[in-house]
């Protein structure tokens, strides 16, 4: 693939691939990142910057950055929360803004739907044909991104129950699926997507070289 970074120290891209059997997406999946060097951040990268590998990942009804909380509607509104405590552990799971705010977490980010959770796949999803961003952990500890770009007319997309498949192939014990508003992803050597400056990011510091 055109999207294999030349320097795979800090991740790896597992998968790049079309899917042949409805030609409704494209996808890259990273794996074996290290949980400190990803980082949730406001905005994007340049799109061909050779430190960062980096994925757009929306536009959240809540997130925390630090000791910094965003949220919309009311403080003890029940949001599902997908955040990163400080021991490097990624957290799945329905929190209040006020929960978040005072669980310790380094980041988090409100998400569409939880995956996985303590090993086990979720079912009956719905939702229907989207791109779509999915974060994951495997049992080492190593996170797991899929960055998914909706391709063609109809269908076109990628469904939760296909993000669930591909987190469960690669290991994860707790995964999410993060709103994406047109997944996009660069590493510095490729790119998948059309690039959006809306939103957040989710970026790996130590990409190609």
């Amino acid at each position: 693939s055109d999207l294999e970074p030349k320097n795979t120290k800090k991740y790896k891209i597992a998968l790049h691939y079309i899917d042949n059997a409805s030609y409704a997406w494209d996808a890259v999946v990273m794996t074996g990142i290290d949980p400190a060097s990803l980082s949730l951040e406001r905005g994007s990268r340049s799109a061909l910057d050779s430190d960062y590998a980096f994925g757009l990942c929306g536009d959240p009804d809540a997130y925390i950055v630090g000791d910094y909380l965003s949220y919309r509607g009311d403080e003890d509104e029940i949001y599902c929360f997908c955040a990163m405590n400080a021991e490097g552990i990624l957290e799945v799971g329905a929190r209040t803004a006020y929960e978040a705010a005072n669980s310790g977490y380094v980041w988090g980010i409100s998400v569409d739907r939880v995956l996985m959770q303590n090993s086990m796949p979720a079912s009956d999803l719905g939702g229907g044909y989207a791109s779509r961003v999915a974060i994951g952990q495997a049992a080492d500890g190593s996170i797991i991104l899929v960055f998914a770009n909706d391709r063609g007319i109809y269908p076109a997309g990628i469904t939760y129950d296909k993000l669930v498949a591909i987190m469960f192939e690669y290991g994860a014990v707790n995964a999410a699926a993060i709103r994406a508003e047109g997944a996009f992803y660069s590493d510095g050597v490729g790119q998948l997507g059309s690039k959006s400056e809306n939103g957040f990011s989710l970026t790996v510091k130590g990409g190609a070289n």
